[in-house]
């Protein structure tokens, strides 16, 4: 029927930015789980268990502040957050490649701050872009999206720094 053609465009439209947003987000996560280590080790001398320990600052801070950044999306635009999500992820991410050692920690938080800020976003996008009937599916794609980009990221990133690998 026409009314069931209407409310599919208008379930694609509001799925295409918080599926595609996962994917990169998730995309990004697992380039850096690769390409992180690599790097911390080579210029730093960070231990493996150092380097757990970095992680676990991204995760935890992600973790903790995915639920308080979902409530405050509650308030405002869940595009606002997710650009500022993304915005703090980039940063963190170029910090960690130019702050010395002690710094690392700091840009790993702040990488987890801004993942939590995206996550909750796409959340809250995909909860309220869709109509009821359709939340299911939705949520359903915006994880097969994030598991597409946490698949693809890491053989890309072990791909991408064989390539330019200089030594």
């Amino acid at each position: 029927t026409r009314r069931s053609s209407d409310l599919a465009q208008q379930a694609h439209r509001a799925l295409w930015i918080p599926l595609t947003a996962a994917f990169v987000a998730r995309f990004s996560v697992g380039c850096l789980v690769v390409t992180f280590s690599l790097f911390a080790h080579r210029t730093h001398g960070v231990s493996d268990r150092d380097i757990g320990f970095l992680f676990s600052l991204l995760t935890a801070s992600f973790a903790i502040l995915t639920y308080p950044f979902g409530r405050l999306g509650e308030h405002a635009p869940p595009r606002l957050s997710l650009a500022v999500g993304f915005v703090l992820t980039a940063a963190a991410f170029l910090l960690l490649g130019r702050v010395p050692r002690p710094l690392l920690a700091a840009a790993m938080l702040l990488a987890g701050i801004g993942a939590a800020m995206v996550f909750a976003a796409i959340l809250t996008s995909v909860s309220r872009g869709l109509p009821p009937p359709q939340r299911r599916a939705g949520m359903s794609l915006l994880n097969g999206a994030g598991c597409l980009g946490m698949l693809l990221g890491p053989p890309t990133a072990g791909i991408v720094s064989a390539v330019c690998r200089t030594s």
